[in-house]
């Protein structure tokens, strides 16, 4: 997740989770119980275990917090560089390439050069692609239990 995402991200949060979140680790996963004594530490007051469990379990769903074991969790970290494509500096960075090579002899030579770059920014391409596919299908499987529930609830209500 890059640093804007996380940044809109945490300005949505409520002050309770935000507290949550401030008392979630990024080295380590800690238990539920740790976390909640961390924002009894930092906070000076204690909060119930429910309210911290669902803080958590919001945090989680909006890709802020991860649960690497089952009631251990840690704070996701951003992802340094950008994943939109900056054709500017793909075109540059393929121009250095062939100016830092050594001066080609033949046609044959700089287009060998050429295709090289192209393909390292295809494979950047391609990169982007995949992260872009994972996150759909991440959204399309919530939406997935957004539509279960609100089935759910219909039935309830009716």
């Amino acid at each position: 997740m890059n640093p804007d995402r996380i940044r809109r991200l945490e300005d949505g949060l409520s002050g309770v989770a935000r507290k949550v979140l401030d008392a979630v680790p990024i080295s380590e996963a800690w238990t539920v119980h740790a976390i909640a004594g961390e924002m009894r530490r930092a906070t000076g007051s204690s909060y119930e275990h429910r309210l911290v469990v669902g803080c958590l379990e919001s945090l989680k769903s909006s890709g802020l917090v991860r649960e690497y074991s089952r009631g251990k969790f840690m704070r996701v970290c951003a992802k340094e560089g950008s994943n939109v494509l900056d054709m500017p500096k793909i075109i540059k960075a393929a121009e250095n390439a062939m100016h830092k090579a050594s001066k080609p002899k033949s046609i044959s030579e700089m287009l060998g050069t050429l295709s090289a770059s192209l393909l390292e920014s295809a494979s950047m391409v391609d990169d982007i692609i995949k992260e872009f596919q994972s996150e759909r299908a991440k959204h399309e499987s919530e939406i997935a239990k957004l539509r279960q529930l609100q089935d759910l609830l219909k039935g309830i209500a009716s």
